[in-house]
């Protein structure tokens, strides 16, 4: 049963012998009609508080809600983002092998090449002393006849 403080503060008793002073109970009746008031006003205050805490709660329960949702999108992100890198490191690493061996086939080559080139050259080097040492032997043995003619012809005049 529900009284308001009004209805405490208007109640009518009976008289009765030998009953309470009149007087007496309205003063106590008053008093519990203002403590009662203050009470109800005091659990209107705490409802519109526990409201607003409840508006608030469900506020940061969303809120919270919305940061997870972000936190795994950004996790998920991230994650994605690594995976590419490390995919786009590998495929430069493969790449970067594959010029260092192109470079190092044709560095050979051109190694070989040189090494070729080299030895033809000594080759060369190695007739055109044999050339021109039979070409010496040639022209010596000429000087010698011409130096023996030259003698032989002194000596006959």
């Amino acid at each position: 049963m529900k009284i308001s403080p009004t209805e405490i503060r208007k109640k009518q008793f009976r008289s009765a012998l030998r009953g309470a002073d009149l007087k007496e109970v309205r003063e106590f009746l008053y008093e519990v009609a203002t403590v009662l008031e203050g009470l109800e006003t005091e659990r209107e205050l705490l409802n519109s508080k526990v409201s607003e805490l409840e508006e608030r709660a469900t506020e940061f329960r969303q809120m919270e809600q919305v940061l997870t949702q972000t936190l795994e999108e950004a996790h998920e992100t991230a994650e994605r983002l690594r995976k590419s890198a490390e995919e786009d490191a590998e495929r430069i690493k493969e790449q970067a092998k594959q010029e260092a061996e192109t470079i190092l086939s044709h560095a050979k080559e051109e190694f070989e090449g040189i090494k070729s080139a080299v030895r033809s050259l000594n080759g060369q080097r190695l007739a055109f002393l044999e050339e021109m040492e039979t070409t010496l032997d040639s022209y010596r043995r000429i000087l010698e006849r011409l130096k023996k003619e030259t003698l032989s012809d002194e000596a006959a005049n």
